[in-house]
């Protein structure tokens, strides 16, 4: 249980090229959220690239910021795991999948999964604390993002 970041940082480092995107194309559109200061496409793009920076060089070069720093707070409520379990809501100790991802439609992709033999497997220590989230829906589904994750309306 010593993970460091909580998923949503592999989604936002995965989402960091439509980012860039955005803010190419519609980086001087200004923006405003309740309570808050109006601010750029591009501005709100590049915090969001340097807070996943702070984790970042905090973990893997140590880099110590000042607790008082508003932008490392918001870093870490964000991005940095409290717990160091994980936190999303798949724990597998071994999976079997066909063709493509094992995710979302798990169980669905089952060619060429036939014939497996297993000898003296132990799975243990599988650790998970999810963070359920707040969905919100059209009539359509369930609103995703570009991983199938959701909005964390809490988070941010």
């Amino acid at each position: 249980s010593d993970i460091p970041t909580l998923g949503r940082f592999t989604h936002s480092r995965a989402f960091i090229p439509r980012l860039k995107d955005l803010s190419d194309n519609y980086g001087d559109k200004e923006i405003k959220f309740y309570g808050r200061e109006t601010t750029t496409i591009r501005d709100l793009c590049q915090r969001m690239v340097d807070q996943m920076d702070m984790i970042y060089f905090n973990y893997i070069n140590e880099i110590e910021y000042d607790p008082k720093d508003v932008e490392w707070k918001a870093a870490k409520k964000i991005f940095k795991n409290p717990t160091g379990w994980m936190d999303g809501g798949s724990s597998y100790g071994i999976v079997i999948n066909g063709g493509g991802a094992a995710v979302v439609g798990i169980g669905t992709r089952i060619t060429g999964t036939d014939n497996i033999i297993m000898n003296n497997v132990e799975v243990f220590g599988i650790y998970n604390q999810a963070q359920e989230k707040m969905k919100f829906s059209l009539k359509s589904g369930t609103s995703r993002g570009i991983l199938f994750d959701v909005m964390d309306w809490i988070g941010v």
